[in-house]
């Protein structure tokens, strides 16, 4: 139990540690965070303002957010921008949903990576006690409720 006690309390000092560290890159490698939210844009200007504040404003306080924007030609890019930090931005070159995926993944430094598609604001998810993320549900949309209570959504976690 002691040695129980001690692995926690480390944790609970490096958990600090990540708090305290500002640049996010030097966080990203120090402090590797539990999940991983990738969002694959394309012509995203309408939606992806409202899927960034919703991932900005979740409970869950221990991930990242990556924008792959796959080549928009409409003001996607400067949206995302203006986040600063709090988003990490990559463009490339149209080449489709799934290699914005793909490089989304290649970037990504949590334990777990979450998909998430450019007009699904308004989805939550957290963190158990073990430590695997489950979905919240989507409660943008009160009319079309699912079994659970709320919207299907297409977010997905993957051990990274």
């Amino acid at each position: 139990m002691p040695a129980r006690a001690s692995l926690r309390a480390i944790l609970y000092c490096f958990f600090l540690l990540c708090k305290v560290i500002d640049s996010v890159e030097i966080k990203r490698y120090i402090c590797q965070p539990m999940i991983s939210v990738v969002i694959p844009a394309y012509n995203a200007g309408r939606f992806i303002r409202r899927t960034i504040d919703s991932v900005l404003g979740q409970t869950c306080a221990d991930y990242e957010l990556i924008v792959v924007d796959d080549g928009s030609t409409d003001n996607t890019g400067e949206i995302v921008k203006s986040y600063g930090s709090k988003v990490r931005y990559i463009y490339q070159q149209n080449a489709g949903d799934g290699s914005a995926r793909n490089a989304g993944i290649h970037a990504a430094g949590g334990q777990w990576i979450a998909f998430l598609d450019h007009d699904d604001g308004g989805t939550y998810f957290d963190v158990q006690a073990d430590g695997i993320p489950y979905l919240l549900g989507d409660r943008s949309d009160k009319g079309n409720h699912s079994k659970s209570g709320y919207h299907d959504t297409e977010l997905a976690f993957f051990s990274h």
